[in-house]
């Protein structure tokens, strides 16, 4: 079955216990849930010990499958609503976290709405009170690296905030963040093991950023360099091509930032050249789909992942009472 189909009848089973039954009652039978959801009965028995991992039904030899506490718990929870604030512009990153956050919410009846941000100063108070107003149960914040101020603020009104980013200044902020050094360290020795001699990073970034220091300190490890190239001006784009015309077979390329994508597609596509070796940092999904090169690999994870992790750190506050710990995490 394929995924997308798979996570809708999750959501569909989760939903049914959640919404029509209560603690203690006796759920279907995996004939039942082959029957009732249209799926397989391998499809209804991994359904059946996804929920029971998730905490939601208990399975016992003789006893059939029973709805535990914690559906109680989730009930609570609908028509809660949270709030999807982004500060970076492009749609290609915010949308596909939306969906991660929306996807998961719906299981248990949030509501999800989504703000592009258009306040100027996010290091304020005035935007903290902004924040405050919006009236939401939670809040996912999508790229605000200098908000301490007003998700102090945010946070001492009441108002559930996790962040995208872990702020240093703000160690009680619950944060889930990509491991940026681990993840291009990782791909820096990915293109180190097909054999390449020769690596460019390409990025947005300035050069002192952890993606392209992770990648370089892999290819260290085998007596090499990497080069960067900041594609942020007609010279850095002169020189991304000039690169991109005289790659070899043993040429490795590591694009660190999803923007910077966008460019080498382009690039590549006027000179009719498909790198052998290329990989991405992140992307909306597990591949970036680009118009002219095939599916590139991202080695970090996907937007869509991170806005469900996001998503999971409000639900459980929820369910618990407390936050997941440890409060602030890289994946």
């Amino acid at each position: 079955m394929p995924k997308k189909v798979y996570d809708e009848f999750i959501r569909a089973l989760s939903r049914d216990v959640i919404t029509n039954y209560s603690s203690g009652d006796k759920y279907l039978s995996v004939r039942g849930v082959s029957e009732k959801f249209s799926v397989s009965l391998q499809t209804a028995q991994k359904g059946i010990s996804e929920l029971r991992d998730s905490g939601l039904l208990r399975c016992k030899p003789n006893s059939g499958i029973t709805v535990t506490s914690q559906s109680y718990n989730m009930k609570k929870m609908e028509g809660k609503t949270i709030f999807v604030i982004s500060n970076m512009q492009d749609g290609h990153f915010f949308s596909s976290f939306f969906d991660g956050v929306r996807d998961y919410a719906t299981t248990f009846g949030i509501k999800t709405e989504f703000k592009l941000n258009t306040i100027k100063n996010t290091s304020s108070l005035e935007f903290g009170e902004y924040l405050t107003e919006l009236k939401a149960d939670g809040l996912v914040m999508l790229s605000f690296p200098n908000s301490e101020l007003p998700f102090y603020h945010a946070m001492r009104e009441g108002v559930d905030i996790v962040s995208d980013i872990i702020l240093d200044n703000l160690p009680t902020l619950p944060a889930v963040q990509t491991n940026n050094y681990m993840h291009s360290f990782d791909a820096g020795m990915e293109l180190v093991r097909k054999g390449c001699t020769e690596f460019y990073v390409f990025g947005y970034y300035r050069k002192q950023n952890k993606r392209f220091l992770g990648f370089a300190d892999a290819v260290k490890t085998v007596g090499l360099k990497a080069k960067y190239v900041e594609i942020t001006s007609i010279s850095g784009i002169t020189e991304t091509a000039e690169i991109l015309r005289n790659c070899s077979e043993d040429t490795g390329l590591f694009i660190g930032d999803y923007s910077s994508a966008y460019v080498i597609d382009s690039l590549c596509m006027r000179q009719n050249f498909k790198p052998k070796n290329i990989l991405i940092y992140d992307t909306d999904t597990e591949y970036f789909k680009a118009s002219y090169l095939p599916p590139i690999k991202a080695v970090g994870p996907s937007f869509k992942v991170l806005g469900e992790r996001l998503c999971k750190v409000l639900v459980y506050k929820w369910q618990n009472g407390t936050y997941p710990e440890p409060l602030q995490v890289k994946i």
